[in-house]
Protein backbone atom coordinates (compact mmCIF):
# COMPACT_ATOMS: atom_id res chain seq x y z
CA UNK A 1 0.00 0.00 0.00
CA UNK A 2 1.53 3.52 -1.18
CA UNK A 3 1.91 6.48 1.86
CA UNK A 4 -1.15 8.27 0.43
CA UNK A 5 -3.17 4.97 0.78
CA UNK A 6 -1.70 4.72 4.23
CA UNK A 7 -2.64 7.86 5.26
CA UNK A 8 -6.11 8.06 4.18
CA UNK A 9 -6.43 4.23 6.07
CA UNK A 10 -5.43 5.15 9.46
CA UNK A 11 -7.71 8.61 9.41
CA UNK A 12 -10.85 7.05 8.54
CA UNK A 13 -13.03 6.64 10.78
CA UNK A 14 -14.64 3.57 9.72
CA UNK A 15 -11.33 1.63 10.11
CA UNK A 16 -10.00 2.41 13.19
CA UNK A 17 -12.98 1.01 15.41
CA UNK A 18 -11.97 -2.61 17.13
CA UNK A 19 -8.47 -1.30 16.52
CA UNK A 20 -5.49 -1.83 18.92
CA UNK A 21 -3.37 1.21 19.20
CA UNK A 22 -0.28 2.07 20.69
CA UNK A 23 0.73 5.90 21.40
CA UNK A 24 3.94 6.80 22.74
CA UNK A 25 4.50 9.34 24.57
CA UNK A 26 1.75 11.29 27.31
CA UNK A 27 2.24 14.28 26.22
CA UNK A 28 -0.09 17.03 24.34
CA UNK A 29 0.35 15.08 21.05
CA UNK A 30 0.19 11.78 22.44
CA UNK A 31 -3.06 12.57 24.37
CA UNK A 32 -4.49 14.05 21.51
CA UNK A 33 -3.61 11.42 19.47
CA UNK A 34 -5.10 8.81 22.34
CA UNK A 35 -8.02 10.85 21.70
CA UNK A 36 -8.72 10.91 18.28
CA UNK A 37 -8.47 7.36 17.83
CA UNK A 38 -10.69 6.32 21.22
CA UNK A 39 -13.54 8.62 19.96
CA UNK A 40 -12.99 6.46 16.50
CA UNK A 41 -13.54 3.43 18.40
CA UNK A 42 -9.97 2.20 18.64
CA UNK A 43 -8.66 0.63 21.66
CA UNK A 44 -6.09 2.74 23.14
CA UNK A 45 -3.25 2.25 24.79
CA UNK A 46 -0.81 5.02 26.14
CA UNK A 47 3.04 4.49 27.02
CA UNK A 48 4.60 6.96 29.22
CA UNK A 49 8.07 6.81 31.00
CA UNK A 50 6.85 9.16 33.72
CA UNK A 51 5.99 7.83 36.84
CA UNK A 52 2.91 10.30 36.83
CA UNK A 53 1.60 13.27 34.44
CA UNK A 54 2.09 16.31 36.02
CA UNK A 55 2.54 19.27 34.97
CA UNK A 56 6.47 20.91 34.78
CA UNK A 57 5.83 24.28 35.06
CA UNK A 58 5.77 25.73 31.59
CA UNK A 59 3.10 27.56 29.94
CA UNK A 60 1.91 26.48 26.34
CA UNK A 61 0.47 28.72 23.32
CA UNK A 62 -1.96 26.90 21.24
CA UNK A 63 -2.71 28.68 17.75
CA UNK A 64 -5.93 28.42 16.04
CA UNK A 65 -5.16 25.44 14.03
CA UNK A 66 -4.08 23.44 16.62
CA UNK A 67 -7.51 24.80 18.53
CA UNK A 68 -9.37 23.41 15.51
CA UNK A 69 -7.90 19.90 16.22
CA UNK A 70 -8.53 20.10 19.84
CA UNK A 71 -12.26 21.50 19.05
CA UNK A 72 -13.34 18.89 16.48
CA UNK A 73 -12.30 16.68 19.56
CA UNK A 74 -15.07 18.18 21.72
CA UNK A 75 -12.15 20.08 23.92
CA UNK A 76 -13.40 23.94 22.78
CA UNK A 77 -15.47 24.46 26.00
CA UNK A 78 -12.51 23.52 28.15
CA UNK A 79 -10.08 25.33 26.21
CA UNK A 80 -12.05 28.42 26.75
CA UNK A 81 -12.12 27.72 30.52
CA UNK A 82 -8.89 27.12 31.27
CA UNK A 83 -6.77 29.62 28.73
CA UNK A 84 -6.21 33.14 28.26
CA UNK A 85 -7.50 34.37 25.23
CA UNK A 86 -4.35 36.66 23.81
CA UNK A 87 -4.30 40.03 22.64
CA UNK A 88 -1.08 40.26 20.92
CA UNK A 89 2.11 38.83 20.78
CA UNK A 90 5.56 40.40 20.55
CA UNK A 91 8.90 39.79 20.32
CA UNK A 92 11.43 41.21 21.67
CA UNK A 93 15.61 41.34 20.77
CA UNK A 94 17.00 39.09 23.36
CA UNK A 95 20.18 41.48 23.85
CA UNK A 96 18.40 45.06 24.05
CA UNK A 97 14.97 44.22 25.22
CA UNK A 98 13.53 46.24 22.29
CA UNK A 99 10.11 44.86 20.90
CA UNK A 100 10.80 44.29 17.09
CA UNK A 101 7.27 43.80 15.99
CA UNK A 102 3.92 43.78 17.29
CA UNK A 103 1.41 41.45 16.00
CA UNK A 104 -2.63 41.65 16.96
CA UNK A 105 -4.11 38.47 17.39
CA UNK A 106 -7.66 39.83 18.82
CA UNK A 107 -9.31 38.51 15.37
CA UNK A 108 -8.31 34.90 15.35
CA UNK A 109 -10.88 32.68 15.23
CA UNK A 110 -10.92 30.14 17.02
CA UNK A 111 -9.49 32.68 19.48
CA UNK A 112 -4.90 32.10 19.98
CA UNK A 113 -4.98 31.00 23.94
CA UNK A 114 -2.02 30.57 25.97
CA UNK A 115 -1.96 28.36 28.93
CA UNK A 116 0.19 28.14 32.42
CA UNK A 117 0.43 25.79 35.19
CA UNK A 118 -1.06 27.09 38.25
CA UNK A 119 1.00 27.69 40.78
Amino acid sequence: MNAAKRSIATTDHNNNAGRKIAVIGGGLGGLTAALAFARQGAEVSVYEQAAALTEVGAGIQITPNGARALDALGLADALSAKGLRAQAVMPMDGLSGATIARFDLTAQVPAYRFFTAPR
